[in-house]
């Protein structure tokens, strides 16, 4: 353990207790500083060490260390001999000692005043916060809440429509985990990784959100989520709840790491732990906790500890056996030093649900009778036909002819047009309007003739606007911004306009 010829030297009188473990301990003995005059150990020894007198309730024993090479002053778990008086602890140094006992509540308080700094995540409102989206159809889309700079919401929304639909970018502003849901017939966008550049609890959120998604929302502090709705599906509602089981398990992996960091114990990777983040995944969801309480933190102190377990086990060596000792710690005075959380949570929780819903004002779309634009022949397939109001786009919807499938398609001059492609003959026409069919292939039409026409000279009768014609599968809307289209199962179509066009 040490070279032959070296010598140990106990002393009494060491200098004050730390000021960072003297609020944290109670009971303390006399303080005394061991060296060795060839440096230090080789191993890790045992010091037992005198006590002033019996152990406080809501104690456990620690030795007080502050290193002689200018470390962190941190505390060694002890083993306390109430017989003799005195605490034991294995050391790895040598250098001022004092024995004493662990205020659980004291060291409880200090954790939670560290969760506190940590769950103060908000997020810089993004500019788009609020903003009206455009409808490719006309009109504004907007959502309910308010989201302007003067706001202070648990989430921002930022919305932005195209041709496909409504895509809705949320944005966390609150310190705490959200699941949220959406409808109708909304689609989730897989979450991508958050900015973990501000500590342990991002870091270990982004882990839950990359290594264990939700078939649910869960828009976690500091992340975003992104819901996509087909066109056509508004008014929709985005509805947020707290997950307060998520946000406990987080606060308490995070206070974990806060105590066992005063035993000099880096449990710091456990953030990114994908086999611990998972566990905690599966006790929220099994706990299934509503509210924090003493219960509610007693069980999930318990699980939490039982999923950091086998990652403490991992590290392996000395540093095992001491963390080890540490979760024993915490795990028997779990309601002392984890109890602060309740009031942390009830700081934090000015409302638990918050529901967006987003509108357009569009005008209200009326229905137009299919049997009024239905055109009958003798031995006929069926179809429909009709014209724009302006007369500028005659159009039909056509049912399955010969091995073509079913399509609504629209003539008339409108521009942009793409370059011609190989397979559209220059001798035929090309770009003179746009069609849809029943497979959800979208284009401009390459014909030597008319095809969404009777051929009889009629061009149809008008589509009136704000009416929409369904029929056969399709369903074509007439409106001031032009003619849309769109095959229902796949949700593809078109819109044309004298100056304007766009497929989706």
């Amino acid at each position: 353990m040490a070279p032959v010829g070296a010598e140990l030297t106990v002393s009494g009188g060491t200098e004050g207790v730390p000021d960072r473990l003297r609020g944290l301990t109670v009971g303390r003995g006399e303080g005394v500083t061991i060296s060795l005059s060839s440096g230090q150990p080789a191993r890790p020894l045992e010091v037992t060490l005198p006590l002033a007198g019996p152990a406080p309730e809501g104690t456990v024993p620690v030795v007080l260390t502050q290193p002689s090479d200018g470390g962190e002053p941190h505390l060694i778990p002890g083993r306390h001999d109430p017989a003799a008086g005195t605490i034991t602890a294995a050391v790895d140094h040598l250098s001022g000692f004092w024995p004493g006992f662990l205020d659980l509540e004291a060291f409880g308080r200090d954790v939670m005043r560290a969760v506190t700094e940590a769950t103060g995540i908000t997020t810089a409102r993004p500019d788009c916060a609020g903003q009206p989206a455009e409808a490719p159809g006309g009109g504004k889309i907007t959502a309910d809440k308010d989201f302007s700079p003067t706001a202070n919401p648990p989430l921002w929304a930022c919305l932005k429509a195209d041709a496909q639909g409504l895509e809705v970018d949320l944005t966390s502003n609150s310190p705490l985990p959200w699941r949220t849901r959406a409808k109708p017939n909304a689609v989730l966008a897989p979450q991508g990784s958050l900015d973990a550049t501000a500590g342990f609890l991002l870091a270990a959120y982004n882990t839950l959100a990359t290594e264990r998604p939700y078939a649910e929302g869960l828009l976690t502090p500091g992340g975003t989520a992104n819901y996509r709705f087909p066109r056509g599906a508004l008014p929709a509602t985005i509805a947020a709840k707290v997950d307060v089981g998520t946000w406990l398990a987080m606060d308490l992996l995070f206070a974990i790491t806060t105590a066992a960091a005063l035993f000099k114990v880096d449990l710091g990777g456990l953030a990114d732990s994908a086999e611990v983040v998972s566990c905690l995944g599966d006790a929220v969801e099994a706990a299934g906790i509503t509210t924090v309480d003493g219960s509610a933190i007693a069980a999930m102190a318990k699980a939490v500890l039982s999923c950091v377990e086998p990652f403490v086990k991992a590290m392996g060596g000395v540093l095992t056996g001491l963390a080890v000792m540490v979760l024993a710690v915490l795990a028997e005075g779990a309601a002392l030093v984890f109890g602060g959380l309740q009031g942390i949570y009830l700081s934090l929780t000015g409302q638990d649900t918050f529901t967006v819903t987003v509108t357009s004002d569009r005008p209200t779309t009326t229905t137009a009778n299919p049997a009024d634009y239905r055109f009958v022949a003798a031995g006929d397939w069926e179809r429909y036909y009709f014209s724009s109001p302006s007369g500028r786009f005659i159009c039909g919807i056509l049912g399955s002819v010969a091995d073509e499938p079913p399509s609504a398609g629209c003539h008339g001059e409108t521009d942009p047009i793409p370059p011609r492609p190989a397979d559209c003959s220059e001798h035929i026409s090309w770009g003179g309007g746009l069609f849809v069919d029943a497979t959800g292939n979208t284009d401009f039409i390459c014909t030597g003739g008319v095809i969404y026409d009777s051929g009889f000279g009629d061009p149809g009768r008008p589509l009136p606007y704000g009416a929409s014609l369904t029929a056969l599968g399709f369903t074509c809307t007439s409106a001031q911004t032009g003619i849309s289209c769109t095959h229902t199962d796949t949700r593809h179509g078109f819109r044309i306009a004298t100056t304007s066009n766009e497929r989706f």
